[in-house]
């Protein structure tokens, strides 16, 4: 040992020196998909032979633990992860690290660590891509001439089914490659990849269900009586505003990217819907004839002055003028469309009292329909509302089966 030099590669007679690596993963730390981060926690084994460590005993099995305060004696390979933002080794209680002697010179080093790496992740079908994941291991210093890095055994190994929080499955694949600096040669390679699949069901459940439901919710107003317009709009403003505040929700949960992605175009349908649905409301109100909208001014306005009481021939002489361009017509209509109190009172006031321009002219009262309420809407519903209330269905449901069945199929996306 007095003529050991660590900082010598220990090559004896034949270039290159076997170096072998194995990783035992304990835990992967949540991907942090602000920055394309994700971290490890493992044991970092690396093994070689060292022809100048040799020494001799009866039983080949033994070695010799040194503590990580006598690592620094030895020539240890320089390995590092090209990856890599940060790192550390840990140090709790004291720094776990240790090197292991066997008699015929193999030395095996394990360390704990814990290592950020870049992930280069593509946001084009979230929340139902598959992102893929590269950490590698090579020499800083010898390449491939000097230092033959290989897997040991499985290569990598983990305790348990590896998950994070936005993805429920992690499956790894080992890879040996080799990294060409130009002037300063080759380099072998070790490369782990990490396909990390979404957890899809979460988000189905936190962002794609609330904005069915908003959508569907949207399409009562069809079935509001249509000459209720101030009830419609309310209620086509109040669904546009949710939808809004949900999607600045999702955005604030969701990655950052500069594309746009599949939920961007599903929230931009969902709005899209509920604005449509707005917009019909304001077309139904529109499209309402204008002479139905008078007739109805005129006949509110024949008993507009009359008081309960009153008797019928003497409003009759101090209305007379006012009231002889009434027609039948328009006094029937607007009787039928505004069959309020007055005109309630008016009726009984005037029955049984000699013919006159009014009690010969106000129909009777219409009996009320025994036909449920909906069967009456509906026969009285307006064209409009019948057409949307297929069209927006039927029009969304088509949307989400061609939308979803696209990515159950596509190769990049989650099953």
């Amino acid at each position: 040992m007095l003529t050991y030099d660590k900082e010598a590669i220990p090559i004896e007679t034949s270039f290159p020196l076997n170096v072998s690596v194995d990783i035992q993963i304990n835990d992967m730390v949540p991907v942090d998909n602000s920055d394309m981060h994700f971290s490890i926690d493992a044991y970092f084994r690396v093994t070689w032979t060292d022809y100048r460590l040799q020494f001799n005993d009866s039983l080949s099995n033994t070695f010799i633990p040194i503590e990580y305060q006598y690592m620094d004696l030895l020539w240890i390979p320089d390995l590092y992860f090209p990856q890599s933002k940060s790192g550390h080794i840990h140090s709790l209680m004291q720094k776990n690290a240790v090197a292991y002697l066997w008699a015929n010179g193999s030395v095996v080093t394990s360390q704990r660590i814990s290592v950020n790496s870049f992930c280069d992740m593509d946001y084009t079908y979230y929340p139902f891509d598959i992102q893929e994941c590269k950490l590698s291991v090579q020499s800083y210093t010898f390449s491939s001439l000097y230092i033959d890095l290989i897997w040991f055994g499985k290569g990598v190994t983990y305790t348990n089914d590896l998950h994070t929080v936005n993805f429920n499955a992690v499956k790894i694949t080992l890879n040996r490659s080799s990294a060409d600096y130009q002037r300063f040669g080759k380099f072998n390679s070790l490369d782990i990849n990490f396909r990390l699949f979404r957890n899809l069901k979460l988000y189905l459940l936190r962002d794609f269900f609330p904005s069915i439901l908003l959508v569907c919710l949207s399409w009562v107003s069809f079935w509001i009586n249509h000459r209720s317009t101030p009830a419609r709009v309310a209620f086509g403003v109040t669904t546009v505003l949710t939808v809004v505040t949900l999607t600045n929700n999702v955005k604030e949960t969701s990655p950052p990217s500069s594309i746009f992605r599949s939920i961007d175009y599903y929230l931009l349908i969902c709005k899209l819907y509920v604005f449509g649905a707005l917009a019909e409301c304001a077309i139904v109100g529109m499209s309402l004839p204008v002479s139905k909208r008078r007739r109805c001014y005129d006949a509110t306005k024949i008993t507009e002055g009359y008081e309960d009481g009153e008797d019928i021939e003497e409003y009759e002489m101090k209305n007379t003028k006012s009231l002889s361009h009434v027609t039948l017509a328009t006094l029937e209509n607007g009787y039928s469309s505004h069959n309020g109190n007055k005109q309630e009172s008016f009726y009984r006031m005037s029955k049984g009292r000699r013919p006159s321009l009014i009690t010969g002219l106000l129909p009777q009262p219409k009996q009320q329909s025994k036909a449920p309420r909906l069967l009456h809407y509906s026969r009285n519903a307006h064209f409009v509302d019948r057409v949307s209330r297929v069209l927006f269905p039927f029009s969304f449901i088509l949307i989400n089966v061609v939308f979803f069945l696209y990515h159950r199929l596509h190769p990049d996306t989650v099953d």
